[in-house]
């Protein structure tokens, strides 16, 4: 059984349908699967002649760990010579060598890859990694996992049974973190840049949710105001508001219809498994709304430009505001790979 890839040249690979991982000096292969009633785990060790099968069908804790205990267990009595005690490193780095390795990286895996939809998926924060130095700054941490430098852009996890390495682009600079866990492929990180922090995403989310909610008011409130004071207004004039309150409707269905679609119970059970084996129609539909109100937001503004010295102020920047970003989240939405959703 020999490698066919591996995602860094330090860390282990992968076979034909098997992955490859180090356990204590030997060199192991191992295949695992799940469904919602049971799961299973076979692990190879060529060297010593010896095969291990985990399969049961519980489903009430974390039994991928399960699995990998019980293996673990059952390695470490059938392989004589082998402890739990990783060799720990003499190899130092300096704080500055250190702090090129500082960042937040985001899943590029196969289920979240920059070329579908769930792109977005890496809004998420428990989609993110943080490498940060220790109080001190003589340390790496990921999460709260302390990184041991091992040389070549590898680091030891401490208190687990794998590495990480981190990929450096043509400049050198690094941009890449990948995990040395059995399933490599599905654990490489990419460095985010300052535009893709899940923070900013979530105040311009902010912002888009409250110009939509004010736009789908504006209308009503605008008519109600109107009926007390007893004012009566051509139908001519009504045709801004109601376009503004129609982008606003159009924008809050999708954003809401996205929500709805990640708080399904089922979907998160099978980890948002309907982005990887077809999108389901509702979400199809929603996502023909943006299109329409990008339509409308163009009318919108062209409309609103016809009359613009005839507008106070406050519906210039209504409008504008309105019709921004209406027309603004189409290109966000391409940016995040949702404007294929309907034909996904």
């Amino acid at each position: 059984m020999t490698r066919q890839f591996s995602s860094h040249s330090e860390l282990p690979g992968i076979g034909y349908g098997f992955f490859e991982m180090e356990w204590h000096g030997e060199t192991i292969w191992m295949h695992e699967g799940s469904v919602p009633d049971g799961s299973s785990l076979m692990m190879l060790v060529p060297e010593e002649h010896l095969g291990i099968f985990v399969v049961h069908n519980m489903v009430s804790f974390d039994a991928s760990e399960f699995n990998h205990r019980v293996a673990d267990y059952l390695l470490s009595h059938l392989i004589p010579g082998n402890t739990k005690t990783r060799t720990p490193s003499n190899f130092e780095l300096s704080k500055n060598e250190l702090k090129a390795y500082i960042g937040e990286y985001r899943s590029k895996g196969s289920f979240t890859t920059q070329g579908d939809a769930n792109k977005m998926l890496n809004l998420l924060p428990f989609f993110q990694v943080r490498v940060q130095l220790n109080e001190d700054g003589t340390q790496l941490l990921a999460g709260e996992s302390s990184l041991i430098p091992l040389g070549n852009d590898r680091f030891a996890v401490e208190e687990k049974l794998y590495d990480i390495a981190f990929g450096r682009d043509e400049a050198g600079k690094v941009n890449m973190m990948y995990t040395g866990s059995p399933t490599p492929i599905m654990k490489s990180r990419e460095k985010n840049a300052w535009f893709d922090d899940y923070r900013l995403h979530y105040v311009l989310w902010g912002v888009i949710l409250a110009i939509s909610i004010g736009a789908a008011w504006w209308f009503p409130i605008q008519r109600w105001f109107r009926s007390r004071k007893q004012e009566k207004t051509k139908e001519s004039t009504l045709l801004l508001p109601q376009l503004a309150c129609t982008i606003g409707w159009l924008q809050l269905l999708f954003i809401g219809s996205v929500i709805v679609f990640f708080l399904i119970p089922s979907v998160q059970d099978l980890f948002w498994g309907p982005f990887r084996y077809g999108i389901p129609l509702p979400l199809r539909i929603a996502g023909l709304l943006p299109f329409a109100g990008v339509l409308l937001s163009i009318w919108l503004a062209i409309q609103s430009a016809r009359i613009w010295s005839k507008l106070n102020r406050f519906q210039r920047l209504g409008f504008v505001l309105v019709a921004s970003t209406g027309i603004g989240l189409i290109p966000y939405l391409a940016y995040w790979n949702w404007l294929s959703l309907p034909w996904s």
